[in-house]
Formats: structure tokens, sequence, C-alpha cells
């Protein structure tokens, strides 16, 4: 799967531990922000893993979709997407894990306006 962000395209990687502790250290509990349904913290939290940077860029980043005419929905789905695709995360969440997808991998359009 590919998003794109500021007209840029980023794999989304198999979400793994790593990415798990990632999110953590920005202070994001993806499990706390799956139950409360928090969209704006899981939409950041994804931007920090597929774009590779910290809090305060992911911030930015997010904002500057909005602001773009983007929405977080977009985000939120590509990070659900990317979450069905990880047995990790599956378990991480208490998700029942899903049959793998077949067919090609989807490619996931969340483009962020630039800053002008």
């Amino acid at each position: 799967m590919n998003i794109k962000i500021n007209n840029k395209s980023y794999v989304i990687p198999e979400l793994t531990f790593e990415h798990f502790v990632h999110m953590e250290e920005q202070g994001i509990s993806i499990v706390d922000a799956v139950q409360k349904k928090q969209a704006f913290a899981i939409a950041m939290g994804f931007v920090c893993i597929v774009a590779n940077v910290e809090k305060d860029e992911a911030n930015r980043l997010v904002q500057q979709h909005v602001l773009g005419g983007g929405d977080i929905i977009g985000l939120v789905d590509a990070f659900m997407n990317a979450v069905m695709e990880s047995g990790f995360f599956q378990k991480a969440l208490g998700m029942k894990e899903a049959e793998p997808q077949k067919g090609p991998k989807k490619v996931v359009k969340a483009e962020v306006a630039t800053e002008n």
C-alpha cells in the first residue's frame, strides 16, 4: 500500500512492534486512541510512521492536510487497512486476525497540501 502526502508517495510498511513503540514515543497510545475513536491522534501517529517524522512534523502535515481540503478519515482508513495486514497490531489492539487479502495491494491517496 502507498499513501500520498504533500505530493510525495510513501510506502506504508507492515506495522510492527517498532512502529508501535515509535507511536508511543511520540506520546500516542494507539490502543487508547483506537478504543476512544480519536481520529486525529490516529492520523497523527500514522503520519509519524509513514513519513518517518516526529510528532511536531506529523501534526504540521496533518494540519496542512485539513487546511488544504483533505479529511482525517482517509488517513484513519489507511491506518486501519495497514492494521488489518499486521498480525502484530491486530493482536496488540485485541482484534481478531483477518484472512490475508488476496490480489494487489491497495493504494490509498490522502494528499496533504504544501505550505505556501
